[in-house]
């Protein structure tokens, strides 16, 4: 994967042990060459608390399956200011998970699997007392 100089792409990478889960970050390259990546997990930790953290693509990529990019219209320089301005922040699954930290940038405040996996729990509940009545 290729990032132009001063250039963000949104990464997709899927879990090797939960592999229904995809894990998003933003990447750029970094002043060392290595592609950084942006993101909000569970396990980061930065120096305020917070769990929004930058780690390298190789780090993200241990655990997890890279499945796709595309690139963003946002710098780099943006990027980090948005890094910098929610590195307080603490994970929640259900109110700060990291595609609630990505689509924060356009201003949307969403997840779109925790909207999908809430769908199919309530679809399954429905059916269960369904088949009970």
């Amino acid at each position: 994967m290729r990032i132009a100089k001063g250039k963000t792409v949104l990464i997709r990478a899927r879990s090797k042990r939960r592999p229904y889960i995809i894990h998003l970050g933003i990447a750029y390259n970094g002043p060392s060459g290595k592609i950084l990546v942006a993101h909000n997990s569970r396990k980061g930790k930065n120096e305020v608390g917070g769990n929004v953290t930058i780690d390298t693509l190789s780090h993200i990529l241990k655990h997890r399956w890279f499945t796709g990019w595309h690139t963003l219209p946002l710098t780099q320089a943006e990027l980090l200011d948005y890094v910098e301005i929610n590195r307080h922040r603490k994970f929640d699954t259900t109110k700060y998970n990291c595609e609630h930290f990505v689509y924060g940038l356009e201003g949307k405040h969403r997840s779109p699997q925790l909207a999908n996996w809430t769908a199919l729990a309530v679809l399954v509940l429905i059916s269960l007392i369904i088949t009970k009545s």
